[in-house]
């Protein structure tokens, strides 16, 4: 088996183009799905140094609360007919008016999906209240969620099970996803929101990409384990994601 590492780093304000911003942007209406607009609200605060502290969510409005020390900042969201409206919120104008920038750059990157080079395997672990940015009543605090996006830019399909994906501690202990039945379960009516955004066992051809979830019983995680077999040699080949830690 081979293995390689995939390293995902978290946003920082002082390295992120996303916070280098100047000029006024007027507030406008967002032609983008109502669900992106969490993600993307909350992606604009983190890079501009910033925790997500509380997701209050309703059925097309709500709000996406960051905190950066003593400091706290927050991007309204609002579903209407002509598109998404966003209201930062912040301790002055350029503050509020940077948000807004960011959150414009974050949807603008979204847009620009570049052709994969190989195989492409990231990871993202979501808990806390972050849950909410993607499943509108959040998950249970014994659980946390992984987004996984896996791309074949390579020449040979490639077989994805996602009973073999592992998530580890900084013991080497793991954990396998929770099954559709033990969501179903746990979660009740909201897992009616959550099994559909699950990650499917797939065969990837060429130009092939793979965008889902998966649940894991809530730990301390420090990366995830993808592993990856070649549909005609039967190689297996295992991806490692390290996540960053708190406040990095």
């Amino acid at each position: 088996m081979r293995a390689r590492l995939v390293i995902v780093l978290a946003l920082s304000s002082c390295a992120s183009p996303l916070a280098d911003y100047s000029g006024y942007v007027a507030p406008r209406p967002y032609a983008i799905d109502c669900g992106a607009a969490w993600q993307y609200a909350a992606t604009a605060l983190k890079a501009n140094g910033f925790v997500i502290a509380e997701v209050r969510r309703e059925t097309t409005s709500g709000v996406v609360v960051g905190r950066r020390g003593t400091e706290t900042m927050s991007m309204g969201i609002s579903c209407e007919a002509d598109g998404v409206h966003v209201t930062p919120s912040g301790p002055t104008p350029f503050a509020r008016n940077g948000l807004r920038i960011a959150f414009e750059r974050v949807m603008e990157t979204a847009r620009v999906v570049p052709p994969a080079r190989g195989m492409e395997v990231s990871a993202e672990l979501i808990s806390g209240p972050e849950t909410a940015l993607y499943f509108s009543q959040g998950l249970d605090a014994s659980m946390v969620a992984a987004r996984f996006r896996i791309a074949n830019g390579g020449t040979r399909p490639m077989s994805l099970l996602t009973d073999k994906i592992r998530m580890r501690t900084g013991s080497g202990a793991t954990a396998a996803p929770m099954s559709s039945a033990e969501i179903q379960q746990r979660l009740a009516a909201a897992a009616t929101e959550v099994l559909p955004k699950l990650l499917r066992s797939v065969v990837l051809k060429t130009g092939d990409r793979a965008d889902g979830f998966l649940i894991f019983p809530a730990e301390r995680y420090d990366s995830a384990l993808v592993q990856l077999v070649d549909v005609e040699t039967k190689e297996a080949e295992e991806f490692e994601t390290t996540f960053p830690t708190a406040g990095q």
